[in-house]
């Protein structure tokens, strides 16, 4: 949980109080001088968070941070640094959704993905991908070639390319994707003689990068006519979550949004970031839904049960392992515009 609300140490020795004055009593607030100063929330340098060139609407929100590259956050005691946010969509609507393509058979003149030579014993190829902690395995033999399937295999698809054609076996690993990677989307085109299959992850967040890998019985090597490529996520932030703690995709026509643009440790799937690991801005909107809002700004104590109850969202918008936060930020938010009110905590200086 995120400490001191927000506040900076200053702010919160200002609730110490005591009546007697006792060599005790100056121990004490020594004591609490050093714990409150080492679990401190302040910005250090940069975070000054201005309005974005992309066009706002109802599910898209535009900031940047002005010298956001070199700037640096004490959360929680800790040193961190805040990645390039130029010209980010907070909504999460562009850019930072992972993707793979992956091309099945050649493109000049469709063959399939290579064979080993003949032999009981030949090492048949494999696909592997990995994204948001789920790996998927294909398998793919041929008859034609003394290859058979593997029951005893762990493979989310086994296809026959001696006898399945290649549109065929695209169709094949494109239903088993969809069956693996739940809530992801997998589009099949065709790219001259082959078909390129494109999946995007379900989420946005760096959680659910791409990686893939080609093998055979599970050594690594290179398949012929088969080749993957991934486009990871380059601007990632927190996303948008209400004050109830579920993530917010956008905001009513009709309504204005009341935003705290905070920074914080959340690495969201639930836990911390390393000290040191660029840290996230998360918008956090006042209100339960996008036709519910409230009619103020986030409190601090809002904000601090809104990343609390966010443990059941999906990744990356799970901030309950938050360990510090710290205001930037609030903004009012429309399907039009987006107007920065005031800046907090924010130091331009070198």
């Amino acid at each position: 949980m995120a400490t001191a609300l927000g506040n900076t140490a200053l702010e919160a020795l200002k609730g110490f109080r005591s009546r007697n004055w006792f060599p005790v009593d100056f121990r004490k607030f020594a004591e609490r001088v050093a714990k409150e100063y080492g679990e401190r929330n302040e910005v250090t340098k940069g975070c000054l968070v201005e309005s974005g060139s992309g066009t706002d609407s109802a599910t898209e929100l535009y900031l940047q941070c002005d010298a956001i590259a070199s700037g640096n956050v004490i959360l929680n005691g800790k040193l961190y640094g805040i990645a390039d946010t130029a010209n980010v969509d907070m909504a999460n609507a562009g850019g930072d959704v992972a993707s793979l393509v992956v091309t099945y058979g050649n493109p000049s003149g469709g063959a399939d993905p290579a064979m080993a030579t003949a032999g009981t014993t030949n090492p048949v190829p494999e696909i592997h991908i990995t994204s948001g902690g789920v790996t998927f395995k294909a398998r793919i033999y041929d008859n034609a070639q003394t290859q058979s399937y593997d029951t005893a295999g762990s493979f989310d698809v086994q296809i026959d390319a001696g006898v399945r054609t290649l549109t065929e076996q695209a169709d094949d690993l494109k239903a088993a994707i969809e069956a693996k990677f739940s809530g992801y989307t997998v589009a099949k085109a065709a790219n001259s003689d082959a078909f390129n299959l494109t999946i995007t992850a379900a989420s946005p967040g760096s959680g659910f990068n791409f990686t893939y890998a080609e093998k055979y019985n599970d050594g690594a090597d290179a398949i012929s006519n088969v080749a993957g490529s991934a486009t990871d996520v380059t601007v990632d932030v927190g996303g948008i979550i209400f004050t109830d703690g579920s993530s917010a995709a956008g905001i009513d026509s009709t309504n204005t949004a009341k935003v705290a643009i905070i920074a914080t440790d959340s690495d969201l799937d639930g836990g911390a970031l390393a000290e040191g690991s660029d840290v996230y801005l998360l918008a956090v909107v006042s209100g339960t839904s996008s036709s519910a809002l409230g009619s103020a700004f986030p409190t601090s104590e809002e904000i601090q049960s809104a990343l609390a109850a966010s443990s059941s969202n999906v990744t990356g918008y799970n901030h309950s392992g938050a360990t510090g936060w710290v205001h930037l930020a609030q903004v009012t938010w429309t399907t039009s515009s987006a107007t920065i009110l005031l800046n907090r905590n924010n130091h331009l200086g070198a």
